[in-house]
């Protein structure tokens, strides 16, 4: 049969102005959803790797609620 294959993602940090967003696993720089500014993934903060596509949505869900914000500042 097929084989399926998923995309994985990363969660970085933007250095700029702290919005969390997903990338490719591949890409170098991004731009940010919330302030506009264009980063260079080496200066954001890793947050996840090697996330599946299907769980990216869930996981930056929760990391935006007031817990998920507790999690990220230790």
């Amino acid at each position: 049969m097929y084989e399926v294959i998923t995309m994985l993602y990363s969660i970085v940090m933007c250095p700029y102005c702290g919005e969390i967003r997903a990338i490719k696993e591949n890409q170098k720089s991004a731009l940010c959803y919330k302030c506009g500014r264009r980063f260079k993934i080496s200066n954001a903060r890793l947050i996840m790797q090697s996330i599946p596509s299907d769980k990216v949505v869930e996981i930056i869900k929760y990391l935006k609620t007031s817990k998920g914000r507790k999690l990220l500042q230790t």
